[in-house]
């Protein structure tokens, strides 16, 4: 049982709140104040639509007030004794939900918030659009729509499309499986087992055959490579020998062509190295000391020319800072023109408080002027109002149109007067502005140019020193020059020395290297003719186990290729076998899913009629209350495999409604049918929403359905809506009565009171 359900900033509602009770509740007022908006807000809240958001005649942000940047809805219902709030926000490109039970969170998101309410009340949006809740006019939703989609419809509503559905895919299976048994056939009778199993046998034999060829060449392989390993031995011990011979034979020739070389050498005295060495040791102290105070003379004659640099810099700098501070300080007074700088920042500061003023004043107007341009092109070329959702002709259109326009032109001329304002003042700050700046930089300049004046010193002093130690500098490169040139003689004599002593060395080695390589190749003992009887033994061996060896595999591999054909024969064998297994096993799976397709419809059939017999069993009791009139006394609906039926019976016969019915009575029908369809489909809920039942009904009829409302639907519906323009039911006995009023020509709330 609903509530209680809040409307924040919705459409024409700006909070709105409304409390329901369990029978009969009303909402009244005229076309456009606001009533039918509330059902829209609570089938949101429930499953996140509504019909007309559905359709995309509104928009989602639509639905938010003119003006707001947010809509909410808060919907409470009572269900198995647990009181559910839900609470829905939208914004312009965002939405949230939430739903609590009994004050306690249990789901947010719109998508999980839908679901959770779906699986609680066993019930999706579309059946609560169906059989609860029809936008306004729309109650005869079912007598307007052609046979074939209405039966389509309607066995959607009732469920039975599941069974249509299912029907649908088993013939579609039955069909693969047809299509895969001709198919799994047609592959069987090309493969000819007969040829097959000849093949086999015919393999097999052949694989005896050269499995006995295999053995014998094997144990001839094996007695080869016994002699391979003895020739390989023998072999390898001679290799060795022969390649230790040559390495000596080399070596002894290498080393008599070294003392041939170095015999001139072997008659020369042996030099003084150590009395060079002492010369040149001596001449070495001699240029460190040299360089030594060359390196100390040169850092401080470099340190006396940079004091003197300093000094001729300080005194260029002085005479330029002496003639640039009174530069500056005419252009003080230049540029100042008679102010003070603190009077030129006090009038600063005030143009910029001004200017902020204006910048404010047309943030203001150009707000006001984009607000009234969004309003003209909300209401130009629509038929519904976005505001009110009432419905705009071309006069009201042109009328507020006008008015905007109006309102725009005066904007813009007081936006133009005051941005002329707001320039002026921006000119005054920006000359102000550059001006202080000039004027702090070039003070601060001048206090720091009389800060920084140097002071004048005496630079003749440090340029006679400077003199004194060139002339001694150059005294001491002379000396280091001469010393160095003897250093390098002394030097290259060593070098020759040493040379000398060097190759008498060698030419005593390779004379003790060539006696001792002279006795190793007389000890080894290698015969050239023995060397070539055994390596040709090798070869031999090594040919005839290669060639054996190659005949071993050649034999092996056709043997792999009739193994892998006798596996290939197998293979098939079995797969004939799946093969006719399998289709056996479709066959028995095409008989079952006829099978199935039949029961299916028998079901469909079975349920449709239980079904319709339930929807007639309650037309029995709502016909004579939604119908006032004796002519036809009952009605029904009945349908075969094309269509459903809608029937009224007069004079003891029944007649199709479409043939004989009046826009009043289709009305009349489509609200029992509504009432009949939400006491079949919705027991759990019983809840039912009428939304202008009166359209085509005349005033005795009004006063029956007034009637029924008071007596007889309360027993069939525990709580029900009527949503209604016509004032007429206002003295029926609702449990909730609320009338709803709003000014459509202008952007004014919808004001609801109860009654």
């Amino acid at each position: 049982m609903l509530l209680s359900v809040r409307l924040v900033n919705w459409t024409s509602h700006t909070d709105t709140l409304l409390e329901f009770g369990k029978g009969a509740n009303l909402l009244v007022g005229v076309m456009g104040s606001g009533k039918s908006s509330v059902f829209d807000a609570v089938s949101f809240a429930l499953f996140g639509s509504f019909p007309a958001l559905e359709s995309r005649k509104l928009k989602l942000e639509d639905i938010i007030r003119f003006g707001e940047k947010r809509a909410r809805v808060e919907l409470s219902f009572l269900w198995k004794n647990k009181k559910y709030s839900i609470i829905r926000e939208i914004e312009k490109n965002k939405t949230d939900a939430r739903i609590y039970e009994d004050g306690k969170l249990v789901d947010k998101g719109q998508n999980a918030v839908t679901s959770y309410v779906e699986n609680l009340l066993n019930i999706d949006y579309d059946l609560f659009t169906r059989a609860v809740y029809s936008e306004q006019n729309n109650i005869s939703y079912f007598l307007n729509l052609p046979p074939a989609k209405r039966k389509e419809e309607i066995d959607r509503l009732l469920g039975l499309d599941r069974f249509e559905k299912a029907a649908k895919g088993a013939t579609l299976v039955a069909n693969r499986l047809k299509k895969e048994i001709e198919r799994e056939k047609l592959l069987l009778n090309e493969k000819n087992e007969k040829e097959i199993l000849e093949m086999l046998e015919k393999t097999s034999s052949e694989t005896k055959v050269i499995e006995g060829e295999i053995e014998k060449v094997k144990e001839d392989l094996g007695k080869t490579e016994k002699l391979l390993a003895v020739s390989k031995k023998n072999y390898e011990e001679m290799e060795k020998k022969r390649k230790t011979h040559a390495e000596l034979s080399s070596k002894i020739s290498s080393l008599k062509g070294t003392i041939f070389a170095l015999k001139e050498y072997e008659k020369m005295k042996m030099p003084n190295v150590g009395e060079l060495r002492k010369k040149k040791e001596e001449i070495k102290a001699k240029i460190l000391a040299f360089r030594e105070r060359k390196s100390k003379i040169q850092k401080e004659l470099s340190a006396m020319q940079k004091r003197a640099g300093e000094i001729a810099e300080k005194q260029k700098r002085r005479e330029e800072i002496l003639k640039r501070i009174p530069e500056i300080e005419e252009k003080i007074k230049s540029i100042s023109a008679g102010r003070t700088r603190e009077k030129i920042e006090k009038e600063l500061e005030k143009n910029k408080a001004k200017l902020i003023e204006c910048r404010e004043k047309l943030f203001f107007l150009q707000k006001k002027i984009e607000e009234a341009q969004v309003s003209i092109k909300t209401v130009k070329g629509k038929d519904i109002c976005p505001v009110c959702l009432t419905k705009l002709d071309e006069k009201k259109q042109e009328h507020i149109e006008k008015e905007w326009e109006e309102k725009i032109l005066g904007f813009k001329k007081e936006f133009s007067e005051e941005n002329k304002k707001a320039a002026e003042f921006s000119e005054r700050i920006k000359e102000d502005e550059k001006t202080t700046g000039m004027l702090r930089e070039m003070e601060k300049q001048l206090e720091f140019l009389k800060k920084n004046i140097p002071e004048i010193e005496d630079g003749r002093k440090i340029e006679d020193e400077i003199r004194k130690h060139e002339k001694e500098n150059s005294l001491i490169v002379k000396e280091e020059e001469a010393n160095t040139k003897l250093y390098s003689e002394i030097s290259e004599k060593e070098k020759s020395a040493n040379e000398i002593i060097s190759k008498k060395q060698a030419l005593e080695n390779a004379k003790m290297e060539l006696e001792k390589a002279e006795k190793q190749i007389a000890e080894i003992g290698f015969e050239e003719e023995k060397y070539g009887h055994v390596s040709s033994q090798y070869q031999n061996a090594k040919e005839r186990y290669s060639t054996l060896k190659v005949i071993v595999e050649e034999k092996e591999k056709l043997l792999k290729e009739k193994k892998i054909k006798m596996e290939l024969c197998k293979k098939n064998i079995e797969q004939i076998e799946r093969s006719k297994k399998y289709i056996s096993r479709i066959e028995k799976m095409f008989e079952d899913f006829a099978i199935y397709r039949s029961a299916l419809a028998d079901i469909q059939v079975k349920l449709r009629n239980e079904l319709i017999e339930a929807i007639n069993s309650a037309l029995v009791e709502v016909w004579p209350m939604a119908y006032p009139y004796s002519d036809y006394q009952r009605a029904r609906v009945s349908a075969d495999g094309k269509d459903y039926r809608f029937e009224l019976f007069s004079n003891g016969e029944w007649i199709e409604l479409e043939k004989v019915a009046s826009g009043g009575e289709k009305a009349c029908f489509a609200i029992a049918l509504r009432i009949s369809l939400a006491i079949v489909l919705t027991q759990n809920i019983n809840l039912l929403v009428l939304d202008e039942p009166t359209h085509n009904l005349d005033a005795n009829a009004i006063n029956i359905l007034s009637q029924a409302i008071e007596k007889t639907l309360p027993s069939l519906i525990n709580q029900f809506f009527i949503i209604t323009h016509e004032e007429s039911l206002m003295g029926a006995n609702f449990t909730k009565a609320y009338q709803f009023r709003r000014e459509k020509t202008s952007t004014d709330p919808t004001v609801v009171e109860e009654i």
